[in-house]
């Protein structure tokens, strides 16, 4: 500081997965407000995929600076409120429990906290999806996880590619989906009994 006095401070360092598999079944109900029709979906997904060892080499950070016990993985979900179940998450084969809220969330905020959205929920900025807490032991491994999620909702079902390589596969027996976003299906089937769309996205 300005007095020349050592001033401790605490950044954080944010690592994506360099795989990310999400694959989800969406069933649909239709319901009935006065004369009008509402389409209303629970979406049933799981997520998989891997994270490489941390390596923070290229910010020049001494080892015996780096909090390895105060590690997170952090899930970041735009509206908690439709989320039915989400189970344990499976790390390296160690169950964790999910904590709502996010220690730090200025990467999701981007992602999923849109100003001027009209259906942004309140507090979505402050809290946007959960965190799971697991102390780094071995600096060397590289992580597997997987974790499934049960959530409603109604009109979009909207998934981030955040993966350094993001594969989905998306069924449903919706019969007349549309599809938007940055990122189209690279393949789709569409058929009376529903569809079927694959995505395969890079980094």
């Amino acid at each position: 500081d300005k007095n020349n006095k050592a001033v401790e401070s605490i950044r954080y360092a944010h690592f994506f997965p360099d795989e990310l598999i999400i694959g989800g079944q969406v069933d649909l109900q239709v319901r009935h407000r006065g004369i009008y029709k509402v389409v209303v979906y629970t979406a049933d997904l799981r997520f998989a995929g891997k994270f490489p060892a941390p390596d923070f080499r290229d910010w020049n950070i001494a080892e015996k600076d780096i909090l390895w016990k105060k590690a997170f993985i952090s899930m970041g979900i735009f509206d908690v409120g439709g989320i039915k179940e989400l189970s344990e998450l499976t790390w390296n084969g160690d169950k964790l429990t999910f904590t709502p809220g996010i220690e730090i969330n200025n990467v999701f905020l981007s992602k999923l906290s849109q100003p001027g959205r009209e259906d942004a929920p309140v507090g979505a900025a402050y809290s946007p999806g959960f965190s799971a807490y697991y102390p780094i032991t071995d600096k060397n491994k590289v992580y597997r996880f997987s974790a499934e999620l049960k959530v409603n909702g109604s009109s979009k079902l909207h998934l981030a590619p955040l993966g350094r390589l993001t594969t989905s596969k998306i069924n449903s027996p919706w019969k007349s989906p549309s599809f938007s976003g940055k990122y189209l299906p690279d393949s789709r089937e569409v058929t009376e009994k529903g569809f079927s769309a694959g995505w395969k996205i890079p980094d």
